[in-house]
């Protein structure tokens, strides 16, 4: 029993000993000789060597400029802050401004646009006067009659419909393009829209009143009315309408000319598509306006005379209507374009009263 008592504490000593044993920590040793080996270190150790660096900054490789290490010696992985600018607005034309000296549309000008569309109406509806004025043609009107009007019939009818559709985009235009589309819409100005409507308005009112009044009155008869009954049949409606005694002066070549008046008149105070557009449209409005005049002779509806005359009266009315809402009317202000902006104040004094004249 000795024995036995003898091997089972020494088990016991041998297990307390190595259970010991586990729990100590190993003494820290350096690394080993290069030429040192042993069998119990036999795993491979990765060993992290920094190269020296000779960079003045004093950046440690790995990092960037920019970079900066962080308390744990890790770098910073934000991306370094640039310089940003913002996007400029897309391109757009600043609103258009109506100035205060400018004359602003207002009852009269309703009224007046009325009025002369009721004079038009009823004296397109009368039936000219039998007393006929310049029967025959006067001046050059012969001379550019044969020049210009179509042999065809129906080469004329084409040019009477070809003056028709110009005769409708310079009517249409200064309304639809310039007040609505440009003006309201692009510019963002409905107001000075209304006001440049209500001014066509007026033009086109009025330039119709006279044409009709003057047809009505002067009865001169048309230049293919000597062909009826021989190259034209008699009973045709160009033939028996009460149209064919308003020749003088042609309305198509005097609202046409209204129109191109219009159109360069109000591009004179805003520069609705831009300088160089403006001019274009403008040249070209005339143009316009000159072809549609051309193609009554063409297709010989009127005489030479009758074109220059309406296209005179056009260009009058439709340069001198915008001109009267553009000028200025603030008084005080023309007084002081010509030196005449004074005031009189009257105040007493020891002798009476006395005048003084305030600048």
């Amino acid at each position: 029993m000795h024995w036995l008592r003898t091997v089972l504490a020494a088990s016991v000593f041998l297990c307390a000993s190595r259970g010991a044993k586990g729990q100590e920590t190993p003494p820290e040793q350096g690394p080993a000789p290069a030429d040192a080996t042993s069998e119990s270190d036999t795993r491979p150790t990765a060993v992290t060597t920094e190269p020296a660096t000779s960079d003045p900054t004093g950046v440690k490789p790995g990092i960037s400029v920019g970079e900066s290490a962080s308390p744990l010696g890790q770098t910073d992985e934000r991306a370094p802050e640039t310089e940003t600018h913002a996007e400029p607005p897309p391109f757009e034309l600043p609103p258009l401004t109506w100035k205060p000296e400018w004359a602003r549309v207002g009852t009269a000008n309703y009224v007046f646009v009325g009025a002369a569309a009721a004079v038009s109406v009823g004296a397109s509806i009368l039936r000219p006067l039998n007393n006929h004025n310049l029967e025959q043609p006067i001046l050059f009107d012969e001379a550019a009659r044969r020049a210009l009007r179509f042999d065809s019939l129906n080469a004329r009818y084409a040019a009477l419909d070809l003056s028709d559709v110009f005769l409708s985009l310079e009517i249409t235009w200064p309304f639809a393009v310039d007040a609505l589309v440009m003006a309201a819409g692009v510019r963002r100005s409905p107001d000075v829209a209304w006001e440049m409507a209500v001014i066509d308005a007026e033009a086109v009112a009025l330039t119709t009143a006279v044409h009709q009044i003057t047809a009505l009155l002067v009865s001169r008869p048309r230049p293919y009315l000597e062909t009826c009954g021989d190259e034209l049949s008699p009973d045709l409606n160009l033939c028996v309408r009460n149209g064919r005694y308003r020749s003088f002066f042609s309305g198509h070549a005097a609202m046409s000319f209204t129109g191109a008046s219009l159109i360069c008149a109000h591009r004179f105070r805003h520069e609705i598509f831009g300088t160089k557009a403006d001019i274009v449209t403008c040249a070209t409005a005339y143009v316009a306006a000159a072809a549609t005049a051309s193609l009554r002779i063409v297709g010989d509806v009127h005489n030479a005379s009758d074109v220059i005359t309406g296209a005179v009266i056009g260009t009058a009315i439709g340069l001198a209507v915008p001109a009267l809402h553009y000028r200025s009317w603030d008084k005080r202000k023309r007084g002081a374009k010509v030196g005449m902006d004074y005031e009189i104040s009257v105040y007493p004094t020891q002798n009476g009263i006395g005048l003084a004249v305030v600048h």
